[in-house]
């Protein structure tokens, strides 16, 4: 095939074509098969190497960080407001406290 190719185009073309493929050839070797998990002549099989690869603490780790913070984010966001309203001192010494159905500060009794 590469007496084919020579022919066909320049020498300087002939010969990226001969690295290219060369280069290629380097790429998959048996050495980089077995460090993937694969067998000899067998082809590259990226779910066999992620499933071989692939730790599955770290997903559990960063899903339960996700699951917590969601957590965390809907308790001081929605609950913690509504089951102690905002409230303040003026400076006379009254205590005002938000109503949670109106929002309006009403003078705590």
């Amino acid at each position: 095939m590469e007496k084919w190719y020579e022919k066909k185009f320049s020498a300087s073309a002939a010969a990226e074509y001969k690295f290219q493929r060369e280069r290629d050839k380097k790429k998959y070797s048996s050495k980089r098969a077995k460090q993937l998990g694969s067998l000899d002549g067998e082809e590259y099989d990226l779910e066999t190497a992620l499933s071989a690869n692939t730790d599955d603490g770290i997903l559990k780790l960063i899903t339960g960080a996700f699951i917590a913070s969601v957590f965390v984010g809907f308790y001081f966001g929605v609950l913690a407001p509504l089951l102690q309203p905002a409230s303040f001192t003026s400076e006379s010494g009254t205590c005002y406290v938000q109503d949670p159905r109106t929002g309006i500060f009403v003078e705590a009794s």
